[in-house]
Formats: structure tokens, sequence, C-alpha cells
């Protein structure tokens, strides 16, 4: 073995050793095991990693990114001139498949730029993928085996400008690694796809902090004392998280503040 391999294998070994850990980490956020995952997509050269939802209704294919660490010019761009629309990854991602079927696609800027069948469309956004550190790739994405809530695909997105060393050799276990890792993730994104379905909710950490007390059958009084704040401000805090959550009453407040992963039941 190289020793431009045997790094790449210890830097694999030891992102894929903590990104474990994070998931059985009942104490680790959604965010941590977010950048565990970027580092573990690291590993292999893959310096983005978008991770998203689809859902298909009247008005056709609709696709929210959930969590990213891709530029945000890029984003914009891609959103604003409807690339998703001239996509040749996402279009094989997003091929109509039995629920649980795995749609996957690696590909690379230059190859398909030359191909013969790819579209004009296509190319320009290969451009402007390169332009934005983006000249090879893996995608993936997996249809719900029930559409609840209006999910019906989980798609995921790697890219970067240099594969990684071995990556060539190493290519079906980047695709077997990554895509078992980004699914084992998504049970934790729920919750955030369903704060963005609904309009991007968020509560501060002192309301967070009241509705968990709540959760738990304790009265302002005593979350009073719990936080060291007055009752008035405890009720303050209650009021202004049931009214962020559209909640009519207390009970309701806390059931969606779990829903959307603010607190734990």
């Amino acid at each position: 073995m190289s020793k431009a391999g045997g790094m790449a294998d210890g830097r694999l070994n030891g992102a894929l050793g903590r990104y474990l850990s994070l998931l059985m980490d009942d104490q680790a956020d959604v965010d941590a095991r977010f950048r565990g995952l970027c580092e573990l997509a690291a590993s292999f050269g893959f310096e983005v990693t978008n991770l998203g939802i689809a859902t298909r209704d009247i008005r056709g294919e609709q696709q929210a990114v959930i969590m990213s660490n891709m530029s945000d010019d890029w984003m914009d761009e891609y959103n604003g001139r409807r690339f998703d629309k001239l996509d040749y990854a996402v279009e094989k991602i997003l091929k109509p498949a039995e629920p649980g079927v795995i749609n996957s696609v690696q590909w690379d800027a230059v190859p398909l730029s030359r191909a013969d069948h790819v579209a004009e469309g296509t190319q320009e956004v290969l451009a402007g993928a390169a332009d934005a550190g983006m000249k090879f790739g893996l995608g993936f994405g997996v249809q719900s085996a029930s559409a609840t809530n209006g999910i019906e695909s989980f798609v995921v997105a790697f890219g970067g400008n240099e594969k990684g060393a071995g990556y060539t050799e190493r290519s079906e276990l980047a695709e077997s690694l990554l895509v078992t890792a980004a699914l084992s993730l998504a049970p934790s994104l729920e919750p955030v796809a369903a704060r963005k379905r609904d309009g991007g909710i968020s509560l501060s950490p002192r309301e967070m902090d009241v509705l968990l007390y709540m959760g738990v059958g304790m009265r302002a009084d005593r979350i009073s004392e719990k936080l060291g704040i007055a009752k008035v401000t405890v009720d303050l805090h209650a009021r202004r998280a049931r009214e962020k959550l559209g909640a009519r009453t207390m009970p309701e407040a806390i059931a969606k503040a779990i829903r959307y992963g603010f607190i734990r039941p």
C-alpha cells in the first residue's frame, strides 16, 4: 500500500469511527451528526454535502434542502435558474421507484459534458457546479415506504473538486458507505424537515427550556426557581413559544415542540 493510500485509509477509519460514535450518542444533536457525515464524505474528497427531501403534489416535483454546507451563491443560482429541471443527476435520482429502492448516480463533469446524449442545459449545470467546486459527485434518492407528512424521497448529494487518494479504486466503497451513513442520519432529519415545511419555525433556548419542564409536569413557579427567572418571564416564554408553534394550548405546543425536535420526550 502506498503512503498516500495508508494516510487515506487512516483518515477514513478515523472519520467513520467518529461518525458511528455520534450516531450512538443520544446527546449528539443533528447538527453534530451532520458535521460527522461531512467529515466522512471529505475522506473521499467530497467537500460538499447536501441533504434534502423531494415531494410530489399536483404542482409536480418540489424539493427542499434540509441541511447543507454548499455555497449559498451556488444554491441561489441553482434554485433561481431552476437547474433541477436540467440536472442529469437529479433526473436519475428522482426516477420513480418502489418504496425503499435507492436510485444512485456517480458523475464526473468532464465525461458527462462530452457525452452526446447530454443536453446543453445539463452542460450548463455541470459548468456552474464546477465553478462552485464540484467537478465530480455522488447522489442518491430513496423513496419512503409511506409518504407521511408529504415526504416522498430523501435526497442526498456529495460533490468535490478533487478526488481523494485512491478514490477511483474505492468508488464502490465510497458509494456504499456514504449511502449507508446518510440513511442512518435520515430519521434525525425528520424534525428539521417538519420545521422547514411549516415555515422555518425557531424557538429561543429559554423557550425550549420552559416547554421541556412543562412537558414533565412542572408548574410555572417551580420552573421560575429552576431557571432563576421571574414567574412572569416563564409565562412570557411559554406564550411566545405557543404562538410561534401555532398551538392553541400548551399541551399542543409541547407536542409540536417534540415533533419539531426542539425538546425530547
